[in-house]
C-alpha cells in the first residue's frame, strides 16, 4: 500500500486534528516526563509535548509487541497512527537518536 504519511509537530497536529481524525499521520514531540504508564505488557499510554510550546500535549496509546530500546521519558519521538476518540492510537513508535531514527514496527491487535 502506497500512501503518503504527513509529519506534524504536536502544535500543528492539534490545530488540524478535526480534519485529521481517522487519517494516518506522524506526530513528532517529546515524551512528557511522568506521563508514561504501562497499562499491560502490550499497551503503553504516554503523552507527547511540543518542546517549543510545552502547554500543547497529545495523549498517545500504543498497543504493540515491540517498544524501541531507546524509548524513555524526555526523549524525542515520532508517533505514527490515527487520532480517534480523543486519543492518538499509535501503530509505530519512531525514536530519534542523535544519528538516526529507530523504527519499532508493531502488529496492532484489534
Amino acid at each position: 500500500q502506497n500512501y503518503l504519511t504527513t509529519n506534524y509537530n504536536v502544535t500543528d497536529f492539534l490545530s488540524r486534528k478535526s480534519a485529521l481524525t481517522g487519517k494516518t499521520v506522524r506526530v513528532g514531540g517529546e515524551v512528557l516526563p511522568g506521563a508514561l504508564r504501562n497499562v499491560s505488557q502490550s499497551t503503553l499510554t504516554f503523552t507527547i509535548m511540543d518542546k517549543t510550546q510545552p502547554a500543547n500535549v497529545l495523549s498517545v496509546i500504543y498497543q504493540g509487541s515491540s517498544v524501541p530500546d531507546t524509548f524513555k521519558e524526555g526523549q524525542d519521538i515520532i508517533v505514527e497512527g490515527k487520532f480517534t476518540g480523543g486519543t492518538f492510537q499509535a501503530s509505530n513508535l519512531i525514536m530519534k537518536c542523535p544519528s538516526k531514527y529507530t523504527v519499532a514496527t508493531a502488529t496492532v491487535t484489534k
